[in-house]
């Protein structure tokens, strides 16, 4: 189970250079992290991928942590270690078709896609008719097909491809469903760094 910082007091063997994964759909928050990195010293190369490819690189060490995943996300890795304080807070919301007679009292009995990979919405959607997509853009299709009911995804991602696919007859549904931190996580054998890094993060968040 990945655990949350703790004070280490040992030697900082600072590396050079780390490899996380950083999804473009949250590129303000990669640039967060990557420039908290370049205080220290430290240079990132970001590496986009699918979600559920990136979890299976971070869990064989292909790469040594990821920019921005949820709060549970880390759960599941033991080779992670959680980074506070949060990088920042996502809502989450589900959308559904224009028209749809679907509001926050019966979404429950309706079909949702999500996002594989995503610890968070499996966790939410836990005994529901709940299919997995690849990816936003494919969910949204499938959402404004008609092939399920709703898609559950953020304020960020969704709205981003809405735009990008030129979709018309998608909308959210409020009030929203959950509230998530969003955390930076690191591969334990950078230990050294975590209170570097965290103390950096939180320099910026005092800024905001």
């Amino acid at each position: 189970m990945a655990v949350a910082l703790t004070l280490s007091a040992g030697v900082w063997a600072q590396p050079t250079s780390l490899r996380l994964e950083c999804n473009d759909i949250f590129s303000v928050w990669n640039k967060r992290v990557v420039e908290a990195y370049a205080a220290l010293g430290v240079e990132v190369e970001c590496v986009d991928m699918p979600w559920a490819r990136g979890a299976q690189n971070l869990a064989s060490g292909l790469l040594d942590g990821t920019a921005i995943r949820a709060k549970e996300f880390g759960d599941q890795f033991p080779n992670l270690v959680r980074v506070e304080p949060p990088v920042t807070v996502f809502t989450i919301l589900l959308y559904k078709r224009k028209g749809e007679d679907i509001d926050h009292r019966n979404w429950r009995s309706h079909s949702i896609v999500s996002l594989r990979g995503s610890v968070l919405s499996d966790q939410l959607l836990v005994g529901l008719d709940s299919h997995r997509a690849g990816s936003v853009e494919v969910g949204l299709k499938q959402l404004s097909a008609g092939r399920v009911d709703l898609l559950l995804g953020d304020t960020l991602a969704v709205p981003k491809a809405i735009e990008e696919l030129g979709v018309t007859n998608v909308e959210p549904l409020y009030p929203p469903v959950a509230t998530y931190p969003m955390h930076h996580y690191l591969n334990r054998e950078y230990g050294d760094l975590l209170l570097p890094i965290s103390q950096q993060l939180m320099e910026r968040q005092a800024l905001e």
